[in-house]
């Protein structure tokens, strides 16, 4: 019975072990799948205890010889002279964006380090994980982040950086002690930009990753390239800014010396960015080019419409203007040449060059606006002249009154009392001389008519009056046959002759006596006032004929450039367009003999051996406009005004001037610049 009662109880402990066990392995399995893990060997031991990677951490990080203060190969190594360790670095781009104002680079992504730590190496975990399972590192929790030794990296050119410590970033551990830690970061990097080739310009953007305290002799920084394309920055996500496009990244090492004994190992993760273009070219350009073109508009508006023109030539002017702030606004202030800066410039320049050429053509206006006023004084000063000399050539024109009084026989004569000197025929003065003239003519045409002298006191009371008469119509032709031939014998010649005397005297008189008061008036001296009549010119004498005859010889000098004493066509040319009249020389030629033919002169069969003499140009000019002008025949380019030549030029030309200027700007620069950045 004992045997049994003992086999009993050993077969019970047996099954109770066998319970335990299963428990053990149900909790250990249950406590794995908390972890999300498989359980790992403790350092040390030969995977012959499992545990999770909490109790992992407790008995790694708790341990009395891990230190977080001393760097992996001095802890190890025990010695100070221990090789530097290695931290590779590389970044993961998820955004960025280019500030050109403040020139800075703004990043986000994940900062990724990586470097190893033998006194975090662990064993492998054991048979009761999947293969796949196995290779997946130890991840060190939140709590435990800084339990673990870590270099001190910064950012040398980062002017702000905010790295997360949440679930977005995380530290794993593999078996060997390789540790990856991985920060999700926003950075404000520093870029030093060069915009000279803008809005085709690239720019190299770095973040600069070093120890901050650690030098070379502890700690070197280098690149850890990827796996598919092998670069240090790996950049898969989307832009933040459409203005840029990343064309490539890379990375270099440099050791930087601030001015310390101790120099740093460093690394530069690079970014090489690319504008693209179509903005500035579709809001700039364009129409800084289509505003020039509103410019050239105004060669084609009439020269004389000022405000349209005026009006035109500034509103291109003031929208590039505008073109150019909205430019510059987007950058800092710089001293250095931009192409797109000097492509709104040289537009702006081309707008104003609008603006000044209106300018010129208005100063010409007003110089062709002078010559047509010299004009009217020239044809006013010839007409002068040529009156002048038709009155010293011939005698002076009867007037109508007199030519009326001859087609009417019968008139009655009647004193006329109104009259001081000389006589009035129907209301119009003439010199007495004329009707001595008139008289003698008449009576010896028909001398018949004469009458008697012996004629009665009362009707000859009714002519004789010195005073002058007045001719009138009669119904009755015997009175009026009667009473002229009592008029003809009443005022002979000698009376009429010594009448215009006595008048000339009184008239002489009347002007010495003027000229004298005036003289006394103004204080001139008794020798002056005693002068007698031969210091002064007669009265009929014009006292500006030296003056026009000498202001018309210094034209004519002027424009005789062989000084021949005669003018040819392209002298005639010259000088009728000083005075507004703008003929190019084949039409003065034919100007020139036009008026040859008028007046009855030869004209030459070599058209252009045609000239003029001083006394010819003097008619020619005076009656110009009524008698010689034959138009303009030609429409050359010589014949129209200066102000409309210059806008003619500028319609011509200002388009094909644009597009070379553009041309050699865009040649000076980009080739130049072949290869840059």
């Amino acid at each position: 019975m004992k045997m049994a009662k003992n086999n009993l109880a050993t077969g019970g402990r047996r099954a109770v072990l066998t319970i335990i066990v299963l428990l053990a392995r149900v909790v250990s399995a249950s406590n794995a799948e908390e972890y999300g893990e498989c359980a790992f060997g403790l350092p040390g031991s030969s995977n012959a205890t499992t545990v999770s990677s909490s109790e992992l951490e407790a008995a790694i990080l708790d341990a009395a010889a891990y230190d977080k203060n001393v760097r992996p190969s001095l802890a190890v190594s025990g010695t100070l002279d221990a090789a530097a360790d290695v931290v590779e670095v590389q970044l993961w781009v998820t955004a960025y964006n280019l500030i050109e104002l403040t020139q800075t680079l703004l990043l986000s992504g994940f900062l990724r380090t990586y470097w190893t730590d033998p006194r975090l190496a662990y064993g492998a975990p054991g048979p009761d994980c999947a293969a796949a399972a196995a290779e997946e590192p130890w991840v060190l929790s939140e709590a435990r982040y800084a339990s673990i030794w870590r270099p001190d990296t910064y950012s040398e050119n980062a002017k702000e950086i905010d790295a997360r410590e949440d679930a977005s970033s995380g530290t794993r551990i593999y078996a060997n002690g390789s540790v990856y830690d991985a920060r999700f970061v926003n950075a404000e990097l520093s870029c030093k930009l060069h915009v000279d080739l803008l809005p085709f310009d690239r720019h190299v953007c770095h973040m600069a990753v070093g120890s901050f305290t650690q030098g070379t002799r502890d700690l070197v920084y280098t690149a850890r390239l990827g796996t598919d394309d092998d670069e240090a920055v790996v950049s898969h996500g989307a832009p933040a800014a459409n203005l840029w496009e990343l064309e490539r990244t890379s990375a270099a090492h440099v050791v930087v010396n601030y001015g310390e004994p101790a120099s740093y190992a460093n690394v530069e993760l690079k970014l090489h960015l690319k504008r693209e273009p179509m903005y500035h070219v579709s809001y700039s350009m364009i129409p800084a080019i289509l505003f020039v073109a509103v410019s050239y508009n105004g060669f084609f508006i009439d020269r004389f419409q000022g405000p349209a023109r005026v009006a035109n030539a500034l509103l291109p002017v003031l929208v590039l203007r505008v073109l150019q702030n909205a430019v510059f606004a987007r950058l800092e202030l710089i001293s250095y040449r931009i192409y797109l800066a000097e492509f709104l410039m040289i537009a702006m320049f081309l707008a104003c060059f609008c603006v000044f050429e209106y300018g010129a053509v208005h100063h010409f206006l007003a110089i062709e606006k002078a010559a047509k006023d010299r004009r009217d004084v020239l044809t006013k000063m010839a007409k002068r002249l040529q009156s002048e000399e038709d009155a010293a050539h011939g005698a002076p024109p009867r007037t109508k009154a007199l030519a009326a009084a001859r087609h009417h026989r019968s008139v009655v004569c009647r004193p006329s009392p109104e009259r001081v000197n000389g006589m009035m025929i129907d209301g119009t003065a003439h010199e007495p001389h004329d009707d001595v003239e008139q008289q003698q003519q008449e009576t010896k045409d028909d001398p018949g008519d004469s009458v008697p002298h012996d004629v009665t006191a009362s009707s000859s009371s009714d002519v004789a009056a010195p005073q002058g008469v007045v001719l009138a119509r009669n119904d009755d032709a015997e009175d009026a046959g009667a009473a002229k031939r009592h008029f003809r014998a009443s005022r002979t010649a000698s009376q009429l002759a010594s009448q215009y005397e006595a008048m000339r005297t009184r008239h002489t008189n009347l002007a010495v006596l003027i000229r004298k008061s005036s003289q006394w008036f103004a204080g001139t001296s008794s020798h002056e006032s005693h002068a007698d009549d031969t210091d002064y010119e007669p009265p009929s004498c014009d006292p500006t004929r030296e003056r026009d005859e000498a202001e018309m010889r210094r034209i004519f000098d002027k424009f005789d450039y062989d000084k021949s004493e005669a003018i040819d066509a392209y002298e005639v040319a010259c000088l009728l367009r000083y005075y507004g009249i703008f003929v190019d020389a084949e039409c003065a030629r034919a100007t020139m003999c036009h008026y040859r033919f008028c007046e009855g002169k030869l004209i030459p069969k070599n058209r252009r051996a045609v000239t003029f003499t001083f006394q010819e140009l003097k008619k020619f000019i005076t009656y110009y406009d009524d008698k010689y002008s034959i138009g303009v025949t030609t429409r050359t380019f010589v014949s129209k005004p200066t102000s409309l030549q210059l806008d003619i030029a500028c319609r011509i030309l200002f388009l094909p001037a644009c597009f070379v200027i553009f041309f050699l700007h865009w040649i000076w620069w980009f080739p130049a610049n072949k290869g840059k950045n």
